[in-house]
């Protein structure tokens, strides 16, 4: 009889341990989607102040705006002409990390193409950096750059 009790009160302890197993993996299934998506909008935040930064820095500097959006060649003097060039340096490397995202958020691919397309058809600049410096950059932000009908250089 004792033997019973004991086997019936170590199957019970092993049916509430099981239920405690799974209610605790309940809870870190729920944590992993929580800090899943707390890690997406932290990501989408980054991107988000990047290009907040970079629209200071146009507005602070806003002699430099038409050689990105107005098709204005590049400047030949050359304290504005680095300048310039850095702005497009800056560009690409937007781009790139734009494009690095999509690895953990594939859903996002493509979604900044148009913008730097924008940027590539109205910037003899970044044309002329690109020309220069695109095999540095991975293939994806290559296609980000793309206008098409037209190669990337």
């Amino acid at each position: 009889m004792a033997s019973n009790i004991v086997s019936a009160a170590s199957v019970s302890i092993a049916l509430l341990a099981l239920g405690i197993a799974l209610w605790q993996g309940t809870l870190a299934r729920r944590q992993v989607a929580h800090n899943e998506n707390l890690n997406r909008a932290k990501l989408h935040q980054g991107i988000a102040k990047l290009f907040i930064e970079v629209d200071k820095f146009l507005v602070d500097n806003a002699d430099l705006r038409p050689y990105f959006y107005g098709n204005r060649p590049t400047p030949t003097g050359e304290k504005q002409r680095d300048k310039v060039v850095a702005m497009a340096e800056m560009f690409a490397d937007l781009a790139e990390y734009c494009t690095a995202t999509e690895i953990v958020r594939p859903e996002l691919a493509g979604d900044w193409d148009r913008y730097f397309q924008h940027l590539y058809t109205n910037s003899p600049t970044l044309r002329e950096y690109w020309a220069n410096y695109r095999d540095y950059y991975p293939d994806r932000v290559k296609k980000s750059f793309r206008i098409s009908g037209a190669s990337s250089g």
